[in-house]
Formats: C-alpha cells, sequence, structure tokens
C-alpha cells in the first residue's frame, strides 16, 4: 500500500471503513486477492511471498504495510517488508508485540482488530501510536503526516460516511489522478517532477503507478474486501470481491 485512509466507529453501520491504493512497478509479479493456502486473504507478492495488505478471516485482523519514502537510502540485509503483514497475522506473539528490528527500509504497519475497530501503527520510523476511533491517514511518512493526497483522501472519506452506500463515492477518490500544487508538495528527496506525478491519489507513470485499489468494510456481523486491479494504463483488468462472517 502507498496510500489509505481509514474511518473508525464513525458510520452508522460500518464499524470500518478503509480506502487504500497500492502503487508498484507493473513488471513486479503480484496475484489478486485470493483466500491464501495459509490462512489469510489478500494479494501475495510474487516475489517476496508477503502481502502488502492482508485479513486473517479467523482471528478476524487485517495488516498492511506501506514504504517510507527515502530515496537514496538502503538498509544491509534488509528483509521483506510484505512479510510484517503475513508474519503479523500467521504469530500472535508477534502481533502482540509488533514489529521485529531485524534490518528493513523503512515502513509503516497498521495493524487493525476487526471486532473492536481498534488498532496500532507501528513504523522503524516513529510510532508506535494507537489507532482509536475518528479517520486516519497514512502514506508514505508517518501516520497523518499531512501530505496532500492523505489529506483530501480524509476529506472524502469524511464526506463519504454520510452515504448509506460509501463504496461508489470511494472508488471514485482513489481513482483522483490529479496533482497537488507546487506549493503544497512535500519535500521527500526526489526530483520535482516525480513530486508531483507521486502526489495524486491514482499515480500513473511508465511502468509505475497505482495497480490496485482495495476497500475493506466491517459491520458488527460481516467484512467485505473488494479489489479493483488496474493496467499501466490505468484501464480496469480485474475485480475481486471477498469476504467473511465475524
Amino acid at each position: 500500500m502507498c496510500l489509505v485512509a481509514l474511518a473508525l466507529d464513525a458510520h452508522p453501520r460500518w464499524r470500518l471503513l478503509l480506502a487504500s491504493n497500492r502503487d508498484e512497478f507493473f513488471a513486479r509479479p503480484s496475484g489478486a486477492l485470493a483466500l491464501q493456502a495459509e490462512g489469510w486473504l489478500g494479494g501475495r507478492d510474487g516475489l517476496a511471498g508477503g502481502s502488502w495488505l492482508a485479513l486473517h478471516p479467523g482471528s478476524a485482523r487485517l495488516a498492511l504495510v506501506t514504504n517510507v519514502r527515502e530515496p537514496g537510502v538502503q538498509v544491509t540485509g534488509a528483509q521483506s517488508r510484505g512479510a510484517l503483514v503475513t508474519e503479523a497475522l500467521l504469530d500472535e506473539a508477534r502481533w502482540q508485540r509488533g514489529p521485529d528490528d531485524r534490518p528493513r527500509q523503512g515502513f509503516n504497519l497498521l495493524q487493525l482488530e476487526l471486532r473492536t475497530a481498534r488498532g496500532c501503527w507501528f513504523s522503524n520510523r516513529g510510532g508506535p501510536a494507537a489507532l482509536d476511533q475518528g479517520l486516519h491517514g497514512l502514506s508514505n511518512a508517518q501516520l497523518d503526516s499531512p501530505w496532500p493526497k492523505v489529506r483530501r483522501l480524509k476529506d472524502r472519506l469524511q464526506a463519504a460516511l454520510l452515504e448509506a452506500d460509501p463504496r461508489p463515492a470511494l472508488f471514485n477518490a482513489l481513482r483522483d489522478p490529479t496533482p497537488a500544487a507546487d506549493a503544497d508538495l512535500p519535500a521527500t528527496g526526489v526530483p520535482l517532477a516525480w513530486e508531483r506525478a507521486l502526489s495524486s491519489a491514482f499515480i500513473r507513470l511508465p511502468g509505475y503507478g497505482t495497480c490496485c485499489s482495495t476497500l475493506v468494510l466491517a459491520d458488527a456481523h460481516a467484512v467485505q474486501v473488494i479489489e479493483r486491479r488496474y493496467a499501466e494504463d490505468g484501464s480496469l483488468v480485474g475485480e475481486t470481491e471477498l469476504g467473511f462472517d465475524l
């Protein structure tokens, strides 16, 4: 994941609403949303075997990871960040204590309990912090860093909370290609042209961009996960909807 906004106990029906985009190189192999042999539900990274966002129906938990944008930073012997997601879901002790201290590139990890709509943010660049009732946003900096696309997605999530069915509005928000004004751009060390291109919710660059959008909706009885997948030109190439009872 590279952009996510979530609302906890803020909608009359849905105790959790989560809208997220995964940005990646299109040449990197990955599998669509599916129930995996290990028991977790999510897409699998074809290189390292982990996931960017996954849920465990048995424990009613969700974990997702984003990178921290640190151009030029290289960590020797870095472990896969996607493994943080699957390890958290499959290891109770690991879930309780948070990530281990093995070397990794900068990451953010969100862990959410779907039955209580509460969770925690972990990072090797800050935190941890509790995820309490209300709206939260995350991209490639710290939790709720006021990047323009984080603010915009949180605002559109806030508006979607007024809808009986927030799904169309949230998918529209995730498909928004509008870049931020130059004066509002964060300074993360990438060239200005890249800073502009990366400031939109829906990213299109040669060989790189938003490859899937995911919504997660949980009420008192069930969880629904919807993944839409995109080609390099931005066209929709697939959609998968799965769910489980709480």
